[in-house]
């Protein structure tokens, strides 16, 4: 789908954090259909850190699901 400029637009991901808080990974669940917001919403994950588990927890990675609404720029 073509996205108009100034339009609202959903995206959603899927990523994995390592025990250490640091994402992994991540795939587009949802794309918006404008590859450079679904480029500006990965990027955001990319940066995100998280606080690492407990010691008395077991180290496995664990996964969330993130939405984005974005603007298009015109």
């Amino acid at each position: 789908a073509k996205v108009s400029p100034m339009e609202d637009s959903d995206v959603r991901l899927k990523f994995w954090v390592f025990p250490d808080g640091v994402v992994e990974s991540f795939e587009v669940e949802k794309s918006s259909g404008n590859p450079n917001l679904d480029s500006e919403a990965v990027s955001l994950v990319k940066k995100w850190r998280f606080k690492g588990l407990p010691e008395d927890v077991p180290q496995k990675r664990q996964w969330g699901i993130a939405k984005f609404r974005l603007k298009s720029k015109p």
